[in-house]
């Protein structure tokens, strides 16, 4: 059993059995794992003059066995009935994460899972075998994560207690261990410092307990937002590549330590949501735009610039609750739930209706609102208040999770396929994962490298050129553990 469901029991009762002051009593021998609720009925328990209903609503917190027991006393001229059973409960997950070729989830008691591509390490679960379900993620000992990021061949987790750890592909500094190596098992960032959230990539970045942003990993073009000067060296890595090992704090163009709500990384930019007074929450990104392809120019900072080493503000006088860097765009929320994108939009990724880039921030054409957004390479997805996915963008893996074959990009928001109500949803870069209010993981798109946690047997082929590639363009639930 996972999320919740009601148990019904129904006993016969011998003839001419009397039934008044009857007492139901359920019970688990572990409510941390599966807590038992009765549901009562205005006509009470007899469903007729032979038969006794008992039903509970039963929730299921965490993995583990739970036995069940229901107890039926009444008069002294009724004879007690007691009903026991078991139960194999599995995670209820309150968070995932979509990376490059791996994916990662949080259960309800913090703990970490990960599954698909291991051949660096990013499961953290010390080996290199490549996983079709989620596994544990080892080496952490008591501690418990609040948020876990799958980046690109790399994984970070913010634990409870505030220790940042990362794991995983070590190029470029992207762990923030002080070296290049990976690391099969989580590894401690050096910091210092305690941090509430992380975004991995190629590089990484997270905001401390204090709002401070600090990022490490690759840094060749600006996208760690600090100066390149003897004042703020940068560390020299694999053919040369300019770096960090370890955080350093984001700057903006005065030098000043850059105070965020919000953080995330994309291919070669970041950007933020500065933590300043009610009603002036603005953007910053800092990084670089690709190169132009002819005359077609992309701008992934919110403005006209090409390139930037440290943080510099959006074009745009609107208050931004949230925001999502990815491969070559950037989406945010403003505080009214309104959909707006810029950069690239070569696959229709910025939502506007047509394939036009965007410097600055152009409204996503819908007149739906949303509490949650989320990018990936080339295509983008937002959640309603009702739960209600939306996406829109690059289709070529069925990351849209439009079951289409015909459509291999959509301009505009697409309802996702599926009586689903989500609370949490994450692009990779080419696939896409989403947990229900019931605590359900659903992935879809892109799935050569067992990144959407399902048996290869419950995937499609999706043809991308001449190759047919393990995919499943609707929402396919992640396999139990």
């Amino acid at each position: 059993m996972r999320d919740s469901d009601t148990l019904v029991v129904d006993i016969r009762l011998p003839d001419s059995t009397p039934v008044f002051g009857l007492n139901i009593d359920w019970q688990s021998n572990d409510p941390a794992v599966l807590e038992v609720r009765e549901i009562t009925s205005p006509g009470g328990p007899l469903q007729d003059s032979l038969t006794l209903r008992l039903r509970a609503q039963a929730v299921a917190h965490a993995r583990g066995i739970a036995r069940v027991r229901v107890v039926a006393s009444g008069s002294s001229a009724f004879q007690p009935l007691e009903h026991e059973f078991s139960f194999n409960v599995y995670e209820h997950w309150i968070a995932a994460s979509a990376g490059l070729t791996h994916s990662c989830a949080l259960t309800i008691d913090q703990q970490l899972y990960c599954w698909g591509d291991a051949a660096t390490g990013a499961l953290g679960d010390g080996s290199t075998v490549q996983q079709d379900v989620p596994t544990r993620v080892l080496g952490i000992g008591s501690l418990t994560s609040r948020t876990v990021s799958a980046g690109a061949d790399n994984t970070c987790a913010d634990l409870l207690q505030g220790v940042l750890s990362c794991w995983g592909h070590g190029t470029f500094g992207r762990l923030g261990t002080g070296s290049e190596l990976d690391q099969f098992l989580p590894a401690t960032v050096l910091s210092g410092r305690l941090f509430q959230s992380v975004s991995s990539g190629t590089h990484s970045c997270g905001i401390t307990d204090t709002f401070i942003a600090f990022c490490w990993g690759e840094a060749e073009y600006g996208q760690l937002g600090a100066f390149k000067s003897l004042l703020f060296p940068l560390d020299q890595c694999a053919d040369g590549t300019a770096c960090s090992l370890k955080p350093i704090a984001v700057r903006s163009s005065s030098r000043d330590t850059l105070h965020l709500w919000v953080i995330d990384v994309g291919a070669f930019h970041t950007c933020g949501i500065v933590k300043a007074a009610v009603g002036d929450s603005a953007a910053k990104c800092w990084g670089k735009s690709p190169a132009p392809v002819g005359t077609d120019r992309v701008f992934v900072l919110g403005d006209t610039i090409p390139q930037s080493d440290t943080a510099i503000a959006v074009a745009s006088t609107l208050t931004f609750g949230a925001i999502s860097a990815g491969g070559q765009h950037t989406c945010a929320l403003t505080a009214g739930g309104s959909a707006y994108c810029w950069g690239g939009n070569g696959r229709g990724q910025l939502g506007t209706g047509s394939p036009q880039n965007e410097a600055r921030p152009k409204a996503v054409l819908t007149n739906l609102h949303f509490i949650a957004i989320t990018v990936g390479d080339s295509h983008s997805c937002a959640l309603t208040a009702l739960g209600v996915a939306y996406c829109w963008g690059a289709n070529d893996f069925g990351q849209l999770g439009i079951d289409s074959t015909s459509r291999p990009s959509a301009q505009i928001p697409t309802p996702v396929l599926g009586d689903h109500q989500f609370q949490k949803i994450a692009a990779g870069d080419f696939h896409t994962c989403a947990v229900t209010v019931r605590g359900a993981a659903y992935c879809w798109g892109r799935g050569s490298h067992d990144e959407l946690g399902a048996d290869s047997t419950r995937l499609q082929n999706c043809q991308v050129g001449t190759s047919n590639v393990p995919c499943s363009r609707f929402p396919l639930r992640v396999s139990e553990p």
